[in-house]
């Protein structure tokens, strides 16, 4: 998983940002990889597993190398860690918003889904 999230997404990068599709594709991708994340974490598969594992390591790569790609267009190198932190504090409420909502709809008692959560946490 690391030669994907390490290489393999670093060079997809630099292939589509030529293209001068890159945003595009980008956010598509990292939908549905966290689309493959939601459906496959609790499924007791070893191919659901490496679905989800592979997808998670195209997850956090791909959101630091698309901030710092974007914000570096408009901020100037004074402003960069600050612009980086704000886009990145953007990122918290929806996120927070989406595990209350989860919990709220009672995703913590299904004994499948809890036991893949807490992996999942140990994990990350």
């Amino acid at each position: 998983n690391s030669l994907i999230g390490g290489v393999v997404c670093p060079a997809l990068c630099y292939v589509f940002d030529k293209s001068g599709e890159a945003a595009t594709v980008m956010l598509l991708c990292f939908v549905l990889s966290m689309m493959a994340v939601s459906v496959t974490v609790g499924m007791p598969s070893a191919l659901a597993q490496v679905v989800c594992c592979t997808a998670s390591a195209f997850i956090t790569p791909a959101v630091g190398i698309f901030l710092t790609k974007y914000t570096t267009h408009f901020a100037s190198p004074a402003a960069l860690g600050t612009v980086n932190g704000v886009l990145g504090m953007c990122l918290v409420p929806p996120l927070a918003g989406g595990m209350v909502l989860f919990y709220a709809l009672g995703g913590g008692e299904n004994s499948r889904m809890a036991r893949s959560m807490v992996s999942s946490s140990i994990i990350g």
